[in-house]
Protein backbone atom coordinates (compact mmCIF):
# COMPACT_ATOMS: atom_id res chain seq x y z
CA UNK A 1 0.00 0.00 0.00
CA UNK A 2 3.08 2.39 0.23
CA UNK A 3 3.97 4.78 -2.96
CA UNK A 4 7.13 5.42 -4.69
CA UNK A 5 8.67 8.60 -3.98
CA UNK A 6 8.42 11.75 -6.71
CA UNK A 7 11.12 10.75 -9.55
CA UNK A 8 12.22 14.47 -8.95
CA UNK A 9 11.74 17.48 -7.50
CA UNK A 10 9.95 18.74 -10.43
CA UNK A 11 7.53 16.04 -10.78
CA UNK A 12 6.71 16.80 -7.25
CA UNK A 13 6.59 20.83 -7.50
CA UNK A 14 4.37 20.12 -11.02
CA UNK A 15 1.42 18.29 -9.13
CA UNK A 16 1.57 20.78 -5.97
CA UNK A 17 0.91 23.73 -8.35
CA UNK A 18 -1.42 22.09 -10.69
CA UNK A 19 -3.12 20.50 -7.74
CA UNK A 20 -3.69 24.52 -6.33
CA UNK A 21 -5.37 25.49 -10.10
CA UNK A 22 -8.13 22.61 -9.33
CA UNK A 23 -8.43 23.67 -5.88
CA UNK A 24 -9.77 27.17 -7.43
CA UNK A 25 -11.85 26.02 -9.83
CA UNK A 26 -13.60 23.04 -7.13
CA UNK A 27 -15.26 26.54 -6.24
CA UNK A 28 -16.61 27.43 -10.01
CA UNK A 29 -20.06 26.37 -10.69
CA UNK A 30 -20.22 26.87 -14.11
CA UNK A 31 -17.77 26.99 -16.85
CA UNK A 32 -17.29 30.47 -17.31
CA UNK A 33 -14.60 33.01 -19.00
CA UNK A 34 -12.68 32.88 -16.02
CA UNK A 35 -13.32 28.87 -15.16
CA UNK A 36 -11.55 28.64 -19.11
CA UNK A 37 -8.58 31.40 -18.12
CA UNK A 38 -7.60 29.51 -15.20
CA UNK A 39 -7.20 26.17 -17.10
CA UNK A 40 -5.28 27.55 -20.22
CA UNK A 41 -3.18 29.66 -17.10
CA UNK A 42 -2.12 25.47 -16.38
CA UNK A 43 -2.51 23.95 -19.59
CA UNK A 44 -5.66 22.15 -18.12
CA UNK A 45 -7.99 20.65 -20.41
CA UNK A 46 -11.33 21.77 -19.33
CA UNK A 47 -13.39 19.69 -21.29
CA UNK A 48 -11.70 16.54 -19.20
CA UNK A 49 -13.24 18.15 -16.09
CA UNK A 50 -16.26 16.61 -14.22
CA UNK A 51 -18.02 17.89 -11.73
CA UNK A 52 -19.64 16.28 -8.90
CA UNK A 53 -22.44 18.01 -6.55
CA UNK A 54 -24.26 16.42 -4.10
CA UNK A 55 -26.59 17.39 -0.95
CA UNK A 56 -24.34 20.80 -0.81
CA UNK A 57 -21.00 18.70 -1.49
CA UNK A 58 -18.49 19.56 -4.93
CA UNK A 59 -15.94 18.19 -5.91
CA UNK A 60 -14.05 18.18 -9.91
CA UNK A 61 -12.67 14.89 -11.26
CA UNK A 62 -9.40 15.80 -14.00
CA UNK A 63 -8.41 13.08 -16.08
CA UNK A 64 -4.72 13.88 -17.53
CA UNK A 65 -3.32 10.65 -19.20
CA UNK A 66 -2.41 8.17 -16.84
CA UNK A 67 -3.14 10.88 -14.32
CA UNK A 68 -7.11 11.08 -12.28
CA UNK A 69 -7.23 14.18 -10.19
CA UNK A 70 -9.72 14.70 -7.79
CA UNK A 71 -10.22 17.81 -5.97
CA UNK A 72 -13.07 18.62 -3.12
CA UNK A 73 -14.44 22.32 -2.42
CA UNK A 74 -13.88 23.88 0.64
CA UNK A 75 -15.87 26.00 3.15
CA UNK A 76 -18.46 27.45 1.01
CA UNK A 77 -21.91 27.53 2.50
CA UNK A 78 -23.85 27.88 6.05
CA UNK A 79 -24.34 23.85 5.74
CA UNK A 80 -20.29 23.62 5.26
CA UNK A 81 -19.52 25.88 8.42
CA UNK A 82 -21.73 23.48 10.41
CA UNK A 83 -19.70 20.71 9.64
CA UNK A 84 -16.07 22.76 10.14
CA UNK A 85 -18.03 23.02 13.73
CA UNK A 86 -18.69 19.68 14.43
CA UNK A 87 -15.66 18.88 16.53
CA UNK A 88 -17.09 15.35 18.14
CA UNK A 89 -14.55 12.27 16.97
CA UNK A 90 -15.79 9.35 15.50
CA UNK A 91 -13.93 5.96 14.41
CA UNK A 92 -12.48 6.12 11.25
CA UNK A 93 -13.81 2.44 10.17
CA UNK A 94 -12.73 0.83 6.60
CA UNK A 95 -13.69 -2.90 6.27
CA UNK A 96 -14.63 -3.30 10.13
CA UNK A 97 -11.11 -2.55 11.23
CA UNK A 98 -10.77 0.93 13.01
CA UNK A 99 -8.12 3.72 11.90
CA UNK A 100 -7.72 5.84 15.04
CA UNK A 101 -10.30 9.01 15.06
CA UNK A 102 -12.00 11.63 12.83
CA UNK A 103 -13.39 14.96 12.85
CA UNK A 104 -16.96 13.74 12.97
CA UNK A 105 -18.03 16.82 10.70
CA UNK A 106 -15.17 16.82 8.04
CA UNK A 107 -16.10 12.80 7.34
CA UNK A 108 -19.13 13.61 6.96
CA UNK A 109 -19.00 16.02 4.25
CA UNK A 110 -16.66 13.79 2.73
CA UNK A 111 -19.12 10.89 2.66
CA UNK A 112 -21.71 12.80 0.79
CA UNK A 113 -19.62 12.29 -2.58
CA UNK A 114 -17.70 8.99 -2.06
CA UNK A 115 -19.97 6.79 -4.43
CA UNK A 116 -19.63 9.43 -7.10
CA UNK A 117 -15.96 9.61 -6.50
CA UNK A 118 -15.98 5.56 -6.72
CA UNK A 119 -17.60 5.46 -9.94
CA UNK A 120 -15.40 7.85 -11.21
CA UNK A 121 -12.23 5.59 -10.23
CA UNK A 122 -14.05 2.48 -11.86
CA UNK A 123 -14.09 4.17 -15.03
CA UNK A 124 -10.55 5.02 -14.40
CA UNK A 125 -9.63 1.48 -13.85
CA UNK A 126 -11.64 0.38 -16.61
CA UNK A 127 -9.42 1.82 -19.12
CA UNK A 128 -7.27 0.28 -21.28
CA UNK A 129 -4.17 1.36 -19.61
CA UNK A 130 -2.17 -0.66 -17.03
CA UNK A 131 -3.32 -0.40 -13.15
CA UNK A 132 0.20 -0.24 -12.37
CA UNK A 133 1.16 3.05 -14.18
CA UNK A 134 -2.25 4.86 -12.77
CA UNK A 135 -1.99 7.17 -10.31
CA UNK A 136 -4.51 8.69 -8.64
CA UNK A 137 -3.74 12.26 -6.65
CA UNK A 138 -6.62 13.84 -4.28
CA UNK A 139 -6.16 17.04 -3.29
CA UNK A 140 -8.42 19.89 -1.70
CA UNK A 141 -8.60 23.45 0.12
CA UNK A 142 -9.54 24.09 3.77
CA UNK A 143 -12.36 22.19 4.48
CA UNK A 144 -11.54 20.32 1.45
CA UNK A 145 -8.80 18.27 2.89
CA UNK A 146 -11.48 16.16 4.08
CA UNK A 147 -10.75 14.19 0.83
CA UNK A 148 -7.66 12.62 3.10
CA UNK A 149 -10.53 10.03 3.98
CA UNK A 150 -11.30 9.07 0.45
CA UNK A 151 -8.24 8.51 -0.31
CA UNK A 152 -6.90 6.81 2.90
CA UNK A 153 -10.06 4.25 1.91
CA UNK A 154 -8.88 3.66 -1.82
CA UNK A 155 -5.41 2.96 -0.40
CA UNK A 156 -6.21 0.33 1.38
CA UNK A 157 -8.86 -1.55 -0.56
CA UNK A 158 -7.00 -0.89 -4.40
CA UNK A 159 -3.42 -0.63 -3.04
CA UNK A 160 -2.01 -1.52 -6.13
CA UNK A 161 -2.69 2.27 -7.31
CA UNK A 162 -0.14 4.94 -6.89
CA UNK A 163 -1.93 7.66 -4.82
CA UNK A 164 -1.01 11.11 -3.36
CA UNK A 165 -2.63 13.46 -1.47
CA UNK A 166 -2.17 17.01 -1.65
CA UNK A 167 -3.88 19.91 0.61
CA UNK A 168 -3.68 23.34 1.31
CA UNK A 169 -4.97 24.67 4.77
CA UNK A 170 -5.85 21.96 5.88
CA UNK A 171 -7.53 22.09 9.51
CA UNK A 172 -6.41 19.00 11.95
CA UNK A 173 -8.45 15.68 10.29
CA UNK A 174 -8.68 13.37 13.27
CA UNK A 175 -6.00 11.69 15.97
CA UNK A 176 -2.73 10.82 16.04
CA UNK A 177 -3.62 6.97 15.29
CA UNK A 178 -5.42 7.78 12.59
CA UNK A 179 -2.20 10.52 10.94
CA UNK A 180 0.05 7.52 11.31
CA UNK A 181 -2.12 5.22 9.33
CA UNK A 182 -2.63 7.58 6.79
CA UNK A 183 1.03 7.91 6.10
CA UNK A 184 1.56 4.47 6.06
CA UNK A 185 -1.01 4.31 3.14
CA UNK A 186 0.24 7.19 1.28
CA UNK A 187 4.05 8.26 1.89
CA UNK A 188 3.45 10.49 -0.90
CA UNK A 189 1.03 13.38 1.23
CA UNK A 190 2.18 16.77 1.64
CA UNK A 191 0.11 19.55 3.39
CA UNK A 192 0.87 23.45 2.34
CA UNK A 193 -0.02 25.60 4.83
CA UNK A 194 0.67 29.60 5.60
CA UNK A 195 2.26 30.42 8.75
CA UNK A 196 -0.44 32.93 9.82
CA UNK A 197 -3.40 30.63 8.55
CA UNK A 198 -5.92 30.82 11.90
CA UNK A 199 -7.48 27.63 10.00
CA UNK A 200 -4.74 25.58 10.35
CA UNK A 201 -4.36 25.44 13.68
CA UNK A 202 -8.02 24.54 14.18
CA UNK A 203 -9.81 22.71 15.98
CA UNK A 204 -7.51 23.52 19.08
CA UNK A 205 -8.47 20.14 21.27
CA UNK A 206 -5.15 18.44 21.82
CA UNK A 207 -6.55 15.13 20.43
CA UNK A 208 -6.44 16.42 17.34
CA UNK A 209 -3.19 16.27 15.34
CA UNK A 210 -2.13 17.12 11.94
CA UNK A 211 -1.20 15.22 9.21
CA UNK A 212 2.83 15.47 8.61
CA UNK A 213 4.86 16.50 5.66
CA UNK A 214 4.53 20.26 5.77
CA UNK A 215 5.20 22.71 3.57
CA UNK A 216 5.54 25.88 5.02
CA UNK A 217 4.47 29.12 3.34
CA UNK A 218 5.24 32.31 5.64
CA UNK A 219 3.89 35.48 5.92
CA UNK A 220 5.36 38.31 8.08
CA UNK A 221 2.52 39.75 9.67
CA UNK A 222 2.28 38.71 14.03
CA UNK A 223 -1.12 37.74 14.19
CA UNK A 224 -2.77 38.91 18.20
CA UNK A 225 -6.00 38.46 19.79
CA UNK A 226 -6.85 41.80 19.06
CA UNK A 227 -6.38 41.32 15.20
CA UNK A 228 -7.95 38.19 15.11
CA UNK A 229 -11.00 39.41 17.08
CA UNK A 230 -11.68 42.07 14.60
CA UNK A 231 -10.92 39.92 11.66
CA UNK A 232 -13.40 37.83 12.92
CA UNK A 233 -16.20 40.54 13.13
CA UNK A 234 -15.38 42.29 10.14
CA UNK A 235 -15.77 38.73 8.32
CA UNK A 236 -19.37 38.36 9.69
CA UNK A 237 -20.47 41.99 9.39
CA UNK A 238 -19.75 42.35 5.61
CA UNK A 239 -21.58 38.88 5.05
CA UNK A 240 -18.50 37.36 4.22
CA UNK A 241 -16.78 39.37 2.26
CA UNK A 242 -12.56 39.82 2.90
CA UNK A 243 -11.42 43.39 3.11
CA UNK A 244 -7.57 43.56 2.28
CA UNK A 245 -6.52 43.65 6.12
CA UNK A 246 -8.17 40.88 7.05
CA UNK A 247 -6.35 37.72 8.29
CA UNK A 248 -8.64 35.34 6.82
CA UNK A 249 -7.25 36.76 3.66
CA UNK A 250 -4.47 34.23 4.65
CA UNK A 251 -6.59 31.47 3.94
CA UNK A 252 -8.34 31.74 0.84
CA UNK A 253 -6.74 29.68 -2.71
CA UNK A 254 -5.75 33.01 -4.48
CA UNK A 255 -3.43 33.62 -1.41
CA UNK A 256 -1.73 30.31 -1.92
CA UNK A 257 -1.32 30.27 -5.22
CA UNK A 258 0.29 33.64 -5.16
CA UNK A 259 2.75 32.96 -1.94
CA UNK A 260 3.64 29.89 -3.60
CA UNK A 261 5.11 31.46 -7.23
CA UNK A 262 6.63 33.75 -4.54
CA UNK A 263 8.56 31.90 -1.93
CA UNK A 264 8.78 28.45 -4.18
CA UNK A 265 8.78 28.38 -7.66
CA UNK A 266 10.53 31.95 -7.99
CA UNK A 267 13.71 30.35 -6.08
CA UNK A 268 13.94 27.79 -8.78
CA UNK A 269 16.85 28.19 -11.12
CA UNK A 270 15.95 29.21 -15.16
CA UNK A 271 16.83 25.81 -16.28
CA UNK A 272 14.63 23.86 -13.39
CA UNK A 273 11.48 26.95 -14.45
CA UNK A 274 11.59 25.36 -17.84
CA UNK A 275 10.93 21.60 -17.33
CA UNK A 276 7.93 22.76 -14.76
CA UNK A 277 6.43 24.94 -17.13
CA UNK A 278 5.22 24.91 -20.59
CA UNK A 279 5.01 28.18 -21.02
CA UNK A 280 4.87 31.15 -18.57
CA UNK A 281 2.28 31.10 -15.91
CA UNK A 282 1.38 34.86 -14.82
Amino acid sequence: MCNNKYHSKVDYMKDILLCMYLCKLSYKDLIDDDFIKTCEDYDIDWTQIEFIDKENTEAIVYQSNNKLYISLRGTDEIKDFLDDINFTMVPFIINKQKYGAVHKGFLTYAKRICEDINSCVERFMNNDMNNAEKEMIFTGHSLGAAICFQAMELAITKPYFKYKCITFGSPKLGDEIFTNYFFNCIKNSYRVYISNDVVTRLPFFASYKHLDHAIKLYDPRLITWKILVSSILTFYCCSGKLNKNNIFNEHVIDTYISKYKEQVLNNFKSKQRKLLFNHNIP
